[in-house]
């Protein structure tokens, strides 16, 4: 776990982290390639097609999929996060669009990422907070190795990862080709606001960056 996390861990209880705008968080959330805030839509079965099928364990019957309406969530039992996922679009390079205010106890996934399971990187997203208090990726900072994060992906298909490392890190810092890069293996990235709030620019300095494999 990063060094400075019993640093931030005191600023955050010392109220450093709230009162951020929804422009804020929406430039805080990654800085490469850039955030913006845009409303997301409940990630159904059907709606990641083929991929979803593939990621699943037992059944590949489609029909079976089709039929299936419960929508995604994400689970991290030992922060409390229990929470809806939404499908996060924007482009394949430039803005990424996050999680809006109405929005702040979901979690979003990037939809140009992989789906859960599958080789490749699956990002999601989340606010950890707002002026009116904490939000659905304000203990993200304390998950330690080892913790358990469950993407369920409808109807008893769960997907289950283990986290490797926490970091805080300066956006100008942030680790976008191996967040974003290809890769054979299933890795699951969970990414929020962290580090210090500059309230003349209304943006946190940095992000606090969960990595986990199965």
């Amino acid at each position: 776990m990063h060094t400075g996390r019993n640093n931030w861990y005191r600023r955050v209880r010392h109220g450093l982290l709230v009162g951020a705008t929804v422009s804020g968080l929406a430039g805080c959330v990654l800085a490469g390639p850039q955030a913006a805030a845009a409303p997301g839509s409940r990630v159904l079965p059907e709606q990641a097609g083929a991929r979803v099928l593939a990621a699943r364990t037992g059944t590949h019957d489609q029909r079976d999929a089709m039929q299936c309406r419960q929508g995604w969530r994400l689970s991290v039992p030992s922060i409390g996060v229990n929470a809806p996922v939404i499908k996060l679009g924007g482009p394949r390079s430039g803005d990424i669009a996050v999680p809006t205010f109405a929005q702040v106890w979901d979690v979003g996934w990037y939809r140009f990422g992989a789906v859960p399971g599958r080789p490749g990187d699956a990002v999601f997203l989340g606010h950890v907070d707002t002026y009116r208090g904490p939000a659905v990726f304000y203990h993200l900072y304390a998950l330690h190795r080892g913790a358990l994060i469950e993407a369920n992906l409808g109807c008893g298909h769960v997907q289950r990862f283990y986290v490797r490392w926490v970091e805080e890190v300066s956006k100008n810092r942030f680790p976008s080709r191996e967040v974003f890069g290809r890769t054979g293996r299933a890795k699951l990235w969970l990414i929020t606001c962290g580090g210090q709030f500059d309230y003349a620019t209304r943006h946190y300095l940095s992000n606090i960056i969960v990595y986990a494999t199965k």
